[in-house]
């Protein structure tokens, strides 16, 4: 029994001896706790426990929560999460990446908005022209001749028809709800419960990231190799910087909501009519 004044401190110990008696011991075992907040993405969470003597500990989660996706069915060898959430060719935003963009935004009340810029819409109104065209050289083709195989001509012109749609008109609206996804067809609503993050992919799709292995696609809308080498920093780009930002500071994401008008127009359906009316006075002439 060492005299009181030779008692070591229990809180003390030598850092060159680490691995001595004097290190402290880090009780590894489970314990009951209670949990402060309700696990949300992109929150956070606070533990109150004991430690091995009953001392009460207070442990914090280092980061934001990311909840797992779903996976279908049991997997002997599960890969890991982040291989479950990035599909292919879709590369996270690197953490100071997020961080640097962070700092350029300031919390805004009214809802931030992204569309199309003054070359894209040109090119959608190009490609708009070309289908229209397109549409009345097949169709009177098909009066001459007849069925044939000239009358695939119109599935290339859907699918030109579709990328004119996008070019003109995609538009995406971040408000207190969360996202508003307007494509060539359809508007779409992600809480950002839900979000899971947004990229800008090799191929020049943006991809907007949603739970259960879900995503929002604006396809082949860029054209990244001449891009980089134009030095050229398109707004679909900046987008997914910024959504990725807001996705994991909620406190820079918009306090109002945004009206309906705002969220955009699909122009899909009204191409389809404008190609409908083409291909009827066609019939008609």
């Amino acid at each position: 029994m060492l005299p009181d004044e030779d008692q070591p401190d229990e809180g003390e110990y030598d850092e060159e001896d680490g691995e001595g008696e004097g290190a402290p011991v880090f009780d590894t075992r489970l314990h009951e706790g209670v949990m402060f907040g309700a696990p949300c993405e992109g929150g956070e969470l606070v533990f109150l426990t004991a430690d091995g003597d009953g001392n009460p500990v207070v442990t914090r989660t280092r980061g934001p929560v990311r909840l797992p996706r779903r996976v279908p069915g049991p997997m002997a060898h599960a890969p890991s999460l982040d291989a479950i959430e990035e599909p292919a060719g879709a590369k996270p935003l690197p953490d100071d990446r997020v961080a640097e963009v962070a700092a350029t935004l300031t919390p805004a009340g009214r809802p931030m908005r992204w569309g199309p810029g003054k070359v894209a819409r040109a090119g959608g109104l190009a490609f708009t022209a070309c289908a229209v065209v397109g549409t009345k050289f097949v169709t009177d083709t098909l009066l001459a001749d007849g069925f044939g195989w000239h009358v695939l001509g119109f599935f290339g012109l859907f699918m030109l028809l579709n990328l004119a749609a996008t070019l003109l008109n995609w538009r995406v609206t971040a408000d207190s709800a969360g996202l508003w996804l307007t494509g060539a067809w359809k508007v779409r609503h992600v809480p950002w419960e839900r979000l899971r993050g947004a990229a800008y992919t090799p191929e020049g799709t943006v991809e907007i990231r949603v739970r259960d292995q879900d995503t929002w696609d604006l396809l082949d809308i860029g054209w990244p190799w001449a891009e980089r080498r134009l030095g050229l920093r398109p707004p679909y780009s900046q987008m997914t910087d910024e959504i990725n930002a807001l996705h994991t500071r909620p406190e820079l994401r918009p306090i109002e909501q945004s009206p309906p008008r705002n969220h955009g127009l699909p122009l899909g359906p009204v191409l389809a009519v404008l190609l409908a009316l083409t291909v009827l006075l066609s019939f008609l002439g």
